[in-house]
């Protein structure tokens, strides 16, 4: 559960009737999404705060101990640009274990290959708002959706991109699934 001051992990028994919290873990953070990675088990974090700026950390044991992952997510010097909040963190396929997604403000997708130590820009969005991304399985390829109403769709790893159908009404937050 990420919260403004932390994030805290809630396991439960098979039968979901019991819970037990554990936490809290990145304390002093604002929390805006957090995964435990299906495919490492890794624990990444999507952190924000006005007096540290933003941050994505890692955790191999749990959250224990962490490692800031930042690396290259952000914009180049002198662009004029500047990452305003992490939003959302996702894992690619279970064929690429080390890749990873991250979605920010101003609409922005940044991809890991290695982990989350360093991050590539791959998809800029001016104001809209990535709202989703989903990797499936390398045919399929990779698909996603922002507040603007677009569907972008990528079968080259987020190398390029192409838009998917055109003209979709605009919602606060649109996203991408297969079937």
């Amino acid at each position: 559960i990420g919260t403004r001051k932390a994030l805290f992990i809630c396991t439960s028994d098979f039968r979901r009737r019991t819970w037990k919290p554990a936490g809290p873990h990145f304390s002093r953070w604002e929390v805006n999404h957090a995964i435990q990675d299906p495919r490492t088990g890794r624990l990444c974090a999507a952190l924000n705060s006005t007096w540290l700026g933003n941050d994505l950390q890692t955790s191999d044991d749990g959250g224990k101990t962490r490692h800031s992952s930042g690396a290259g997510l952000s914009f180049p010097v002198g662009s004029g640009k500047k990452v305003e909040r992490i939003w959302q963190i996702s894992p690619d396929v279970a064929g690429r274990p080390e890749t990873l997604w991250c979605e920010t403000d101003p609409g922005t997708l940044f991809r890991s290959d290695d982990g989350g130590r360093n991050w590539l820009e791959v998809l800029w969005q001016h104001a809209a708002v990535i709202a989703g991304i989903r990797a499936t399985c390398d045919k399929a390829g990779i698909y996603l959706g922002t507040s603007g109403g677009e569907v972008y769709y990528s079968r080259h790893e987020g190398d390029a991109w192409d838009v998917l159908p055109a003209h979709l009404p605009a919602e606060f937050q649109l996203s991408a699934a297969t079937v």
